[in-house]
């Protein structure tokens, strides 16, 4: 019986032959390169959500620091003056230490605003502001985000994307 199944064995090894043919070859070839499409179709994707995220995160951060300054010059009596650029904005104030300035720069957006440098934003101690405005945000893929400034309550917030 062992002789039996050593030559069954012996045969079938003779009968396979080792490689691939040329259609498996071919179909294992297609595979590959429409799942290496779609990997790079991804990815473009995400990038570009990507950088609609970080514009996003700036324009907040802008928003942040125009609310943090009033909440500021509410809690300490003392107004701050705000200056706007293409590329950031400029905070000044005075206090016991003297004048202090807080630069914010942007990196994803410009920016563009109804204030002009000979009269800037100022946010007073009670809680209101100069003048009513907008500051509009514009990414580099052409995104606008608006900061909207109230004149009579001194609101500021920020339209939804």
């Amino acid at each position: 019986m062992n002789l039996f199944l050593m030559k069954t064995f012996k045969n079938r090894s003779v009968s396979y032959q080792r490689g691939f043919t040329l259609v498996e070859l071919m179909i294992t070839l297609s595979i590959l390169s429409l799942l290496t499409v779609s990997v790079a179709t991804i990815g473009l994707g995400n990038s570009q959500k990507v950088t609609q995220a970080a514009f996003n995160a700036e324009c907040e951060t802008i928003l942040y620091t125009l609310l943090e300054h009033k909440n500021e010059a509410i809690m300490d009596g003392r107004r701050r003056q705000i200056r706007f650029f293409e590329n950031g904005m400029l905070v000044n104030w005075t206090n016991e230490e003297g004048f202090q300035s807080d630069p914010v720069s942007l990196k994803t957006c410009s920016l563009s605003t109804s204030y002009v440098q000979t009269n800037p934003l100022q946010l007073k101690s009670v809680g209101t502001v100069s003048m009513g405005g907008t500051v509009k945000l514009t990414s580099h893929t052409g995104s606008v985000r608006i900061i909207t400034i109230q004149l009579a309550s001194g609101r500021i917030y920020l339209d939804e994307p």
